[in-house]
């Protein structure tokens, strides 16, 4: 009992200590002002209390709720004063407007700057209840309503005043009206909110009225029944907020913004932007209400995106305009697609129209004629497709490279561009599989290709059809490379990596965009992707045409693969001279005029990078016949190898299949009237048997060869005169 008693008394003494506080506390006149130091003694309490009851009891709650409602008291009665001076600020304001005094009313404003501050603060804390943010909001919008809002109304007849005698807009203001302007100007900028504390947005009120003549005019003539208003002719209004930037720019870089660098508040401001950020709204507002109107005219909806994009880009480059405040401006077009639907509507009718184009490209009668003149003679021609192909996508990048949102331009990427590179993709792989099923060992054998379409895939017209499909492809995939290293495209990339790696939710859209372009990617760049295709399948093309040129070899020199009589041959001169000038074997005459036709093409067709690496190929493909079914099949005479040597000169063949020949073409003895430097057959064998690699490699060096031990012995083993 003795002990309960105790516990009574202690709880008792603990609510008197409480509420003793509490008194003293709603007792302070300055109880705002000393917040701080009852916060203070309020967890000396709490201390003091704890280690009465190491067990929470109602006694804290108690405290904590009664120490809530003081502090929000406090406030509240601060508060209170706040708005009585600012309803008594408005009183007099509109006092001295009625009497005309602009500099009092302006006075009382200034006066009450402070008191705004303190109540923007109490606004944005989160400490506070929401009944005392709630009043704060509502004191700072009935200052701005009844006393700034009442200077700058006073100051708006003014300023019409003004207008209508220097006759803005009609003419650009002459310098005679600088000092009446300038003065007007600073008054108004004077009723701005303090840029520090405003949570509005928009363009400033003084801009507002040196805007208000003009989108009177606007409207007029875009939004009226004027023949300006034309759903078709977005341009006009684009035109006329340009031409109205271009005619008064002298005024708004001039004496505007020398006004605006005078205030400390506004130092940091251009005239330009900010009568941009005022009139825009007109422009806005016209084409939000046109996107409505066209929206289900698939042509004229893509002709006011359109416009609307050069619009913005002409106002980011022209006059680098970028909203105050602002690290990115996503532009007129980039607002207008921000809804979602009408970005999506947007995209079905590019898409479609993109696709419409693409069409036509590519069912043109001379769709994939080779376009020699579209390229330099040193570079490889392209087809008219692709060079049509090539300005489609050029034009369609136009079209979305201002969207501000990565989200958007990755879309319409994939949507639009990488489609139509898809489908012509797809085009020339359905080329290449026709051609290759036409040309391959089992449908020549069972006999599926006429005798008409297998010359469509032969000679100089399966040639040129191959190099079609070549050029095409070249031509599309050099442009890939280039466009990736462009800024835009570069841009692009390192947006996509940023969102990919990002912490941002994603939709599933996106996801799958991101995904398709960076998947695959190599160089770092959005059409790593999409160009791997291309080259892969040009370097497939191009082994088709290396086999082709096989192809041709191996049926026009089948009777040539046939000779064997280069070990009787005897009448031929075996000297140098003899060798150069006579003539081929009557088996290759045919040959020689065929392979010369097909090289003829494709030095015509290919760049010179691109001729000489299959001229190569096809020079090995030469070498590795000739060595197998010719040299390696046969036995010579030196006359034989002289004719051989006239034969793989003609042909054009590689440097070792030629000193092959010239060896095979060595005399079988030196003769007694020969110089001493003359080689003969016999005594190059001698070397070899007797491994004289000395004589062996001074012999080659008067020869001209670097032919290998290896090649030289076999050479001297098909020589049908020697032991």
């Amino acid at each position: 009992m003795e002990a309960q008693k105790r516990n009574v008394a202690a709880r008792k003494s603990a609510v008197d200590l409480l509420n003793s506080n509490l008194e003293r506390w709603r007792a302070d006149e300055d109880i705002v002002n000393n917040i701080p130091q009852y916060q203070d003694e309020f967890k000396q309490l709490l201390t003091q209390l704890n280690q009465q009851f190491p067990i929470k009891t109602p006694i804290f709650s108690q405290l904590e709720t009664g120490f809530s409602k003081l502090v929000n008291l406090a406030y509240s009665k601060n508060l209170l004063s706040y708005v009585s001076k600012i309803r008594d600020g408005a009183k007099l304001v509109e006092k001295h407007i009625s009497a005309k005094d602009f500099e009092k009313a302006l006075a009382v404003q200034n006066g009450l700057l402070e008191t705004e501050e303190t109540l923007n603060q109490i606004s944005l804390d989160d400490s506070k209840s929401i009944p005392v943010r709630n009043t704060a909001l509502k004191t700072l919008y009935y200052f701005n309503k009844n006393i700034r809002g009442k200077l700058q109304a006073f100051l708006d007849i003014q300023f019409r005043e003004f207008f209508e005698s220097a006759e803005w807009p009609v003419k650009t203001l002459q310098p005679k009206f600088y000092p009446q302007f300038v003065l007007l100007f600073e008054k108004y900028l004077s009723t701005e909110i303090n840029p520090a504390i405003s949570t509005l947005s928009g363009p400033l009120a003084s801009f507002k009225i040196l805007v208000e003549p003009i989108d009177l005019r606007f409207k007029y003539h875009f939004e009226g029944k004027a023949v300006t208003n034309r759903v078709d002719k977005p341009e006009w209004a684009f035109h006329h907020f340009l031409n109205i930037i271009d005619s008064h720019f002298g005024f708004l870089a001039g004496p505007v913004t020398e006004v605006l660098n005078k205030l400390e508040l506004f130092a940091d401001r251009n005239g330009v932007y900010e009568f941009i950020t005022a009139f825009l709204p007109s422009i806005k507002s016209k084409m939000f209400s046109l996107f409505e109107e066209v929206s289900d005219s698939p042509n004229l909806l893509s002709h006011l995106v359109y416009e609307t994009v050069l619009f913005d880009n002409a106002l980011k480059e022209k006059y680098y305009y970028l909203p105050y405040g602002k690290k990115v401006w996503k532009g007129v077009a980039g607002e207008l697609l921000s809804n979602a639907n009408w970005f999506q509507k947007w995209l079905a009718v590019e898409t479609e129209s993109a696709t419409e184009r693409y069409l036509e490209i590519e069912t043109a009668p001379n769709a994939f004629e080779i376009d020699y003149d579209a390229v330099d003679p040193s570079e490889t021609a392209p087809t008219i497709s692709a060079v049509n192909l090539k300005d489609l996508l050029e034009t369609i990048t136009d079209h979305y490279s201002s969207l501000a949102s990565v989200r958007f331009r990755l879309r319409y990427f994939l949507a639009v561009q990488v489609n139509l590179l898809d489908k012509y993709y797809a085009r020339l792989v359905e080329s290449m599989e026709a051609f290759d099923s036409m040309t391959s060992g089992f449908t020549r054998a069972v006999g599926g290709v006429s005798k008409e379409d297998m010359q469509l895939v032969t000679g100089i017209n399966g040639l040129e059809r191959l190099c079609r499909i070549y050029g095409s492809l070249n031509y599309i995939s050099y442009f890939l490379e280039q466009w990736g290293d462009e800024e835009f495209f570069l841009q692009l990339w390192h947006d996509i990596t940023t969102l990919s790696g990002s912490k941002q939710t994603l939709d599933q859209t996106s996801k799958d965009a991101i995904k398709a372009v960076t998947q695959h990617a190599v160089e770092g760049t959005v059409f790593d992707e999409t160009n791997t295709g291309y080259k892969e399948l040009c370097n497939r093309v191009e082994n088709a045409i290396v086999n082709l040129l096989k192809r041709e070899l191996q049926h026009s020199m089948k009777e040539y693969f046939k000779k064997s009589d280069w070990a009787e041959l005897t009448e031929l001169e075996t000297s140098e001279s003899a060798v150069l000038e006579a003539g081929v074997s009557r088996q290759l005459s045919q040959p020689v005029k065929h392979i010369g036709t097909l090289f003829a093409f494709l030095e015509r067709f290919f760049g010179v990078a691109d001729y000489t690496r299959v001229r190569r190929r096809f020079t090995r493909e030469l070498e590795t016949y000739f060595w197998n079914y010719i040299i390696g099949a046969n036995r010579f005479a030196a006359a034989g190898g002289a004719q051989l040597y006239r034969d793989v000169e003609a042909l054009g063949a590689s440097k070792r299949l030629q000193q092959a020949a010239r060896l095979l073409a060595l005399p079988e003895s030196s003769s007694a009237s020969a110089s001493e430097g003359d080689v003969s057959a016999s005594a190059l064998y001698s070397a070899v048997v007797a491994a004289d690699f000395e004589r062996l490699e001074a012999t080659k060096q008067q020869l001209g060869i670097d032919l290998t031990l290896e090649d030289i012995r076999h050479l001297l083993d098909r020589r049908a005169d020697l032991a």
